[in-house]
């Protein structure tokens, strides 16, 4: 789930012109970004797409002793912040 619907437009988001430029299939799924405040953005994801948050992924960014780092999760699942910094090298 590579992009949002806003206003009728899909926008083409650093990770899909990544995908185009290297000629990888794939296929967008848009849907409205607007959620209940009690909902974060990929449960609305999931819940506006009828998907499985087991195959919808959430990136988050974190600093690893100084450095961004990047972590894909499972929309279900969490983020244990220890592994990740042991998996960057970091403390």
């Amino acid at each position: 789930m590579l992009s949002s619907l806003r206003c009728g437009v899909v926008a083409a988001t650093p990770a899909v012109r990544v995908l185009e430029k290297a000629g990888v299939a794939h296929t967008l799924h848009p849907y409205d970004p607007e959620h209940p405040s009690d909902q974060g953005h990929g449960e609305a994801a999931v819940a506006a797409l009828g998907a499985d948050p087991r195959q919808v992924f959430k990136t988050l960014v974190t600093r690893v002793d100084g450095v961004l780092t990047v972590a894909v999760v499972p929309v279900s699942g969490t983020l244990d912040l220890k592994a990740l910094a042991a998996a960057a090298g970091g403390r």
